[in-house]
């Protein structure tokens, strides 16, 4: 069999040689998430001839990505998915690159995860996590877990395959909301570089068979310190997962029941609506001069004193809207209030697309 020569360096490699490469070149890997781990990790798995990925992130970079997500400038239009798929194509042609430019959820993780050999999860969206857990488990689908807070990092591999095979309710047995994400606590570049490679590198050996991985194990990192701890775990949660995966949604329960708006709807009836953004303040970008901004902890206020109009609340992708207006609807019950479905980046998208 003839294999590429840009493979010729690591086919030298005695734990890898053809026969290694081989199986590289004939795994699929699904990766969800594109940003910060999941696009350094999907373009070294990419050298290294993975035969098909699927690139799973429906968002679009944005500038505050850029410090750590360096595959992208943040003035792009299209989604991470489909911006990391045509950087993979020109670094090697030769993998199958499928882009799904939507989220995953539990009505389409079913046609893009069943059949892989492995999954790596890479998103900071807790209940995302969850889904992708759970899945995988109850599907015996390999998952490289992926994690990052503030300068620390987690990854372990659930491999799926035994009875006593830990997996992420093993150590986190129930989501907590309550998690900061990155835009909201910060997060130091290199960690997000690190943690991807890891989580690459779990996948490969995996693979490959080779090495010593991280099943039933979880490994920390620590960049001030460069502290590595890697933890025996023990599997301890043994609910009826299958029954579990379908009774539950995976969306937070606080922002399910918070009422949205689209954003055509909302331009093309603009003088029905008062705009209030709750981006950070350093982040704030207004819609028109009408626009209101106000910190989250003053929103209480800042409705009190607004004009008796249904209002409209937008973040910069619509999460953190979400959440503040389920909360707002609770006290304020007879005010329409509405988070902006896709934030800021939904009405940059439609007036680009009215623009057209």
């Amino acid at each position: 069999m003839i294999i590429d020569s840009r493979y010729s360096r690591q086919i030298l490699l005695n734990e890898i040689g053809e026969t290694g490469q081989t199986k590289i070149n004939k795994s699929q890997v699904a990766i969800v998430g594109c940003g910060g781990l999941g696009a350094i990790a999907a373009m070294y798995l990419a050298g290294a001839g993975i035969g098909s990925i699927i690139l799973i992130d429906g968002d679009t970079p944005d500038i505050t990505n850029i410090h750590r997500q360096v595959f992208y400038n943040g003035n792009e239009t299209h989604s991470k998915s489909q911006i990391l798929g045509q950087k993979i194509n020109t670094l090697n042609p030769e993998v199958n690159v499928v882009i799904e430019s939507n989220f995953l959820d539990k009505n389409n993780i079913d046609d893009l995860l069943t059949g892989v050999d492995i999954v790596l999860e890479c998103t900071d969206d807790i209940m995302s996590k969850y889904l992708v857990n759970d899945f995988c488990a109850i599907e015996n689908i390999p998952l490289v877990y992926g994690a990052i807070y503030k300068y620390e990092g987690y990854v372990s591999l659930f491999r799926n395959q035994e009875e006593n095979d830990v997996h992420l309710r093993d150590i986190f047995p129930e989501p907590n909301p309550e998690i900061p994400t990155c835009s909201e606590v910060g997060v130091y570049n290199i960690i997000a570089g690190l943690i991807g490679l890891m989580q690459a590198n779990e996948a490969l050996k995996y693979l490959l068979r080779v090495g010593e991985g991280l099943a039933n194990k979880l490994l920390t990192y620590e960049c001030l310190s460069s502290k590595q701890i890697v933890l025996n775990l023990k599997k301890n949660w043994n609910v009826d997962l299958e029954d579990l995966y379908e009774k539950t949604l995976y969306t937070s329960a606080s922002c399910a029941s918070a009422p949205e708006i689209m954003a055509s709807q909302l331009i093309n009836n603009r003088s029905d609506y008062l705009l209030i953004s709750v981006m950070p303040k350093g982040e704030h970008q207004a819609y028109d001069e009408k626009t209101k901004w106000s910190e989250i902890s003053d929103i209480e206020n800042s409705i009190k004193s607004s004009e008796p109009k249904p209002i409209v609340i937008y973040c910069r992708r619509g999460r953190v809207s979400k959440s503040v207006v389920s909360d707002l609807i609770k006290s304020n019950a007879r005010r329409k209030i509405f988070s902006l479905e896709g934030g800021y980046k939904a009405l940059q998208k439609y007036q680009s697309k009215s623009a057209d």
